[in-house]
C-alpha cells in the first residue's frame, strides 16, 4: 500500500466510525467501535453486524442509559 491509499483508508474508517454508537459493547464481535469500523472498511465485517447502529441513528445519535 502506498501512503495515499493508507490515508484514504484511515479517513474512511473515521467516517464510518462516526456512524456508530461508540460504546464499545462488542456485540458486533470486535472489541471496539474503531476496530469494527476498520473491519468493515477492510471488508472483513458487514455494517449490519452492529446491532445497535440503526437504533442509535434512529434516536438521533444518542444512547439511552
Amino acid at each position: 500500500k502506498n501512503i495515499a491509499e493508507s490515508m484514504r483508508m484511515m479517513a474512511d474508517i473515521q467516517n464510518f466510525k462516526a456512524t456508530l454508537p461508540g460504546i464499545d459493547c462488542g456485540s458486533c464481535g470486535a472489541p471496539t467501535c474503531r476496530a469494527f469500523a476498520e473491519d468493515v472498511i477492510k471488508k472483513t465485517a458487514c455494517p449490519e453486524d452492529c446491532p445497535l447502529k440503526d437504533l442509535w441513528q434512529n434516536k438521533g445519535g444518542k444512547v439511552e442509559e
